[in-house]
Parts: structure tokens; C-alpha cells; sequence
């Protein structure tokens, strides 16, 4: 499929290796070169609607665990 297809689709899913899963399968469909592009974990609090100290009570080594 043409680079727009994909553009303009989310795919949701819950477990980080589901997640490896779904881009090997997509990645082995395009053409080119793969590249690595690394994410940076934490926790995203909205000002107001959370509690600013859930930031610091989820670890980072657990959010890494997530897809294990």
C-alpha cells in the first residue's frame, strides 16, 4: 500500500509486543531499508484531571515491562 494508507489509519493495541507484532508484519510489506526509532517512556499527566504524583509512582521499568 502507498506510505497516505498508513498515514491516515491508527492501529490500538495494548501490549508492547503486540505492538512489535503489527509493525514487523507492516515493515515486511514496504519497501526500503527499515530504521530504529526510539521512544521515551513516562507517564503523561494532564494538568487538572490528574494526580501530579502518578508521574512519579509508575516507573519507568515497569512501563518497559508492559510488551513483555
Amino acid at each position: 500500500p502507498p506510505t497516505q494508507y498508513f498515514t491516515d489509519r491508527i492501529i490500538l493495541a495494548a501490549r508492547n509486543n503486540d505492538v512489535d507484532d503489527i509493525n514487523n508484519q507492516i515493515l515486511g510489506r514496504m519497501p526500503g531499508q527499515a530504521i530504529t526509532c526510539y521512544s521515551v517512556d513516562s507517564v503523561d499527566i494532564e494538568r487538572g484531571a490528574d494526580d501530579p504524583s502518578l508521574a512519579d509512582a509508575i516507573p519507568v521499568e515497569h512501563l518497559k515491562s508492559l510488551g513483555e
